[in-house]
C-alpha cells in the first residue's frame, strides 16, 4: 500500500500499514520526503485478551521511537476508518503510553476522541533526575528561571505557564536535552488565555518546534487543571486549530479533535 499522508492540527504523518521493515530508516526517510513530523505504522492485532484491535507504531521525525502521539492516533483512526473497516464503535489500540480508548465522534469533519487515562508525575516513569515530584519547581537554564511541572500522559512531557507563548523559543530546545530528563523530554510553553481556554506552543524531542502537539495540550490541560487554573473542560489552542481537552468522572483526561487526510 502507498504511503498516505494526515495531519491533526496541521501536526503531520505518514501513515502505511506495518511490514517487516527498518523503522527508523524508513521513518527518516518518509518524514524527508513528506516533510512531515512523524510516521505512523499500524498493526492489525488478532483477537486477544486486551481486546485491543491495533498497535501504533510511532516514530519521530529523526527515527527515535516514542510512546504515543495525540494527534497521531487521531489521524490513525482516520487511516483505519479507510482502509480497516472501523465505523463509530470504540476501538482500544496498543502503544508504548498504554491502551488508548478512541472513537470516531464525525465523519466530516472527521473527528476523534480518545481517552489518555490518568497523567503521572512519578519521577520514574518521567526517567527525571529527582526523587520527587516536579511540580512548578523552579528550573534554571542559560541564567533564565522558569517554573517546570513534569508529567506522563502518553509519553514524556514538561509544561511552563507563561505569558506570551514564544517567551521559550529560545529555550525549548536547550530545555528538552537538559540532562536533568535522562530519556529527554517534550516541551510545553503555555498561555491561560482564561478558565476555559489555552494556548499551548510545544518543543517535540525528535522533531523540534511543532504546529501542534496532541499529547502535549493535554498534559498542559492536565497541570493547569491540577494547579486550579481552569476549568473541566478547555479548548487548546495551537497555531491553526484547537483541540478540546476535559477531564471525566474518573478523572480520565478525554481529548477530542480533527484529522485530515493530505494524500
Amino acid at each position: 500500500m502507498k504511503d498516505e499522508i494526515y495531519h491533526g492540527c496541521h501536526n503531520s504523518f505518514v501513515i502505511k500499514d506495518d511490514e517487516p521493515m527498518d523503522y527508523e530508516k524508513v521513518a527518516i526517510e518518509c518524514c524527508k520526503k513528506y516533510h512531515t513530523d512523524g510516521f505512523i505504522a499500524v498493526r492489525v492485532l488478532p483477537p486477544n485478551s486486551e481486546k485491543t484491535s491495533f498497535e501504533m507504531l510511532y516514530f519521530n521525525q529523526d527515527g527515535s521511537r516514542a510512546p504515543m502521539c495525540g494527534n497521531g492516533i487521531r489521524c490513525m483512526m482516520h487511516y483505519c476508518y479507510l482502509h480497516h473497516g472501523i465505523q463509530k464503535e470504540k476501538i482500544r489500540i496498543k502503544t508504548l503510553g498504554g491502551i488508548m480508548e478512541t472513537q470516531i465522534t464525525s465523519i466530516d469533519p472527521f473527528l476523534v476522541r480518545v481517552n489518555l487515562k490518568h497523567p503521572t508525575y512519578d519521577p520514574k516513569i518521567l526517567s527525571i533526575d529527582d526523587d520527587h515530584e516536579q511540580i512548578n519547581q523552579p528550573f534554571v537554564v542559560q541564567n533564565k528561571t522558569f517554573y517546570v511541572t513534569s508529567v506522563f500522559l502518553g509519553t514524556h512531557h514538561c509544561v511552563i505557564f507563561v505569558d506570551d507563548v514564544h517567551q521559550g523559543d529560545d529555550y525549548g530546545e536547550m530545555i528538552s536535552n537538559h540532562p536533568f530528563y535522562k530519556a529527554k523530554i517534550n516541551v510545553n510553553f503555555a498561555k491561560i488565555m482564561d478558565r476555559k481556554n489555552i494556548q499551548v506552543k510545544t518543543y517535540e524531542r525528535g522533531v523540534g518546534w511543532t504546529l501542534a502537539c496532541g499529547t502535549g495540550g493535554c498534559s498542559t490541560f492536565a497541570v493547569a487543571h491540577r494547579l486550579g487554573l481552569c476549568d473541566d473542560r478547555v479548548m487548546i489552542h495551537f497555531t491553526d486549530e484547537t483541540i478540546v481537552v476535559s477531564i471525566d468522572q474518573n478523572n480520565n483526561i478525554i481529548m477530542e479533535g480533527p484529522s485530515e487526510k493530505i494524500q
